[in-house]
């Protein structure tokens, strides 16, 4: 435990917004869906990147592969972030801006998603 409160007394306090911005964003992308959950049809749009048509078409429950794939990305990150060196923090801040735009990539489209059925 004192580790832990060592490492938070000497960490960069721009590490926190990113952390914060996760969160926020995943509780958005979650609230907003379970609010939409019953006026959303069975399929959705999701894999933009196939052919036109039904391969584009995810299940609803397959739409959680955006918050858990923001979760996995994020905890990367931010865990590459924490293993530099106090030195570079440079390359820590950058680590964590990617965070931030990757929450905001994520947001984006899963609203853009949501919102296609409102």
């Amino acid at each position: 435990m004192k580790k832990i409160l060592n490492f938070l007394e000497t960490a960069d306090k721009f590490s926190l917004y990113p952390a914060l911005t996760s969160f926020f964003t995943l509780v958005i992308i979650g609230s907003t869906f379970a609010m939409l959950y019953n006026h959303l049809p069975p399929k959705l749009p999701l894999f933009y990147s196939l052919t036109w048509g039904q391969s584009q078409l995810a299940d609803k429950s397959q739409f959680l592969l955006l918050p858990i794939i923001l979760v996995l990305l994020n905890l990367l990150n931010l865990f590459l972030a924490f293993q530099l060196h106090s030195s570079q923090v440079v390359l820590k801040r950058m680590l964590w801006g990617s965070v931030v735009l990757i929450d905001a990539i994520i947001l984006i489209g899963a609203l853009r998603v949501l919102f296609l059925f409102v």
